[in-house]
């Protein structure tokens, strides 16, 4: 779990540190338009993320084992993350800010999603050790990556960073679908 974090969370530390550089850098909006407009994705993800919690809720009770649950849901986030990389394709700044909020909306799902998954795999005495690991994991890794970005933006543009954006969200899922299966022990 700590290995999957470590690789989703840069991404939303680029969208919370670099895209207001990106739409004018890229884009050339003025900062008034940044503003206008740097809102809306994460508008988008708290309203997955809580709907997402509740729809992992309901599957559960419907019969489904929470941990296929929870990844079904966490693969259907994946499956949309390419939007990322589109969004540094699009031919307006506002496409871009629509496909930005499709990649937080996924995010909103996959969160709601993982954090539940840590508390349906440990002990519940365990939970806020483990969420606080697999966030200090994560953490590390979005100070590394931000630390890369900006060479990367230098040198290559921001293109580049919004593709390995798109693929790091599958790759998570890959980690934990293939992680050891087990469910929460109760003591």
């Amino acid at each position: 779990m700590m290995t999957a974090r470590f690789f989703f969370d840069p991404v939303f530390y680029f969208y919370m540190f670099w895209i207001p550089q990106y739409l004018s850098k890229e884009r050339g909006l003025s900062l008034a338009e940044i503003g206008g407009l740097t809102w809306i994705p994460f508008f988008a993800l708290g309203v997955t993320n809580i709907a997402a919690g509740r729809l992992s809720d309901i599957l559960v009770v419907r019969g489904w084992q929470p941990r296929r649950a929870r990844l079904t849901l966490m693969l259907a986030a994946a499956v949309l993350t390419p939007a990322s990389w589109l969004a540094s394709t699009a031919g307006s700044a506002g496409t871009a800010i629509a496909l930005m909020s499709v990649l937080m909306m996924a995010h909103g799902v996959w969160i709601a999603n993982y954090v539940t998954l840590i508390g349906d795999t440990v002990a519940p005495e365990e939970v806020g050790t483990a969420v606080g690991l697999t966030g200090t994991s994560g953490g590390i890794a979005g100070m590394l990556s931000n630390l890369a970005v900006g060479p990367a933006v230098d040198a290559a543009g921001f293109a580049p960073v919004f593709l390995v954006s798109a693929l790091l969200y599958p790759l998570a899922w890959l980690i934990l679908a293939s992680g050891r299966r087990r469910e929460r022990i109760e003591r």
